[in-house]
């Protein structure tokens, strides 16, 4: 019986043919490792980036609602422009002399961004020197203030060693502006 590949050329050819199907599979193994390091690789590497940016726009988002949603009760979200800021002022200087605090000092600091937002914000540092009750009231004034939107972010209150009676107060107050 003749074998298939029959003569010794045939057989010459056939093994050739595997030698260059062998180089060919390889050949395209190598490649499609190449392309998934060269092309996948980065695309995944973008496509992790572009998920944690979306995680910190969702956080941000969250944020944000958090600051508008009901949580503040009935009070009104009033943004104020940029140049609204002495008015702020004056009227909460205006409610702290009402409620005998005495105002050690009054910083504005300069506009901050919240997040990715167009929300910006004031911070305003505040001394003081009252009595306990006068302060509690000064802080609820600034939270029933309707002609600005603004949160207490910073209070610190030490004891008055000549006055038992007084303190003295460190506040910083977030006062929201509108873009």
């Amino acid at each position: 019986m003749k074998s298939k590949l029959g003569s010794i050329p045939e057989l010459k050819k056939f093994l050739l043919t595997r030698k260059k199907t062998a180089s060919l599979v390889v050949f395209l193994a190598l490649s499609g490792i190449a392309v998934i390091f060269f092309v996948y690789q980065p695309l995944f590497a973008k496509v992790g980036r572009k998920s944690f940016e979306c995680i910190q726009w969702e956080t941000q988002a969250r944020e944000a609602r958090k600051l508008t949603s009901s949580s503040w009760g009935e009070k009104k979200l009033n943004l104020i422009p940029e140049n609204g800021i002495s008015s702020v002022l004056d009227q909460l200087t205006r409610k702290g002399r009402d409620k005998n605090i005495h105002f050690l000092s009054i910083s504005p600091r300069p506009i901050e961004k919240m997040g990715g937002f167009s929300l910006r914000i004031v911070p305003v540092e505040l001394e003081t020197r009252s009595e306990y009750q006068a302060l509690g009231g000064f802080l609820g004034e600034v939270q029933e203030m309707e002609s600005a939107f603004m949160t207490v972010r910073r209070f610190e209150v030490k004891a008055d060693a000549s006055n038992p009676e007084a303190v003295t107060a460190h506040l910083t107050l977030h006062v929201y502006l509108a873009s």
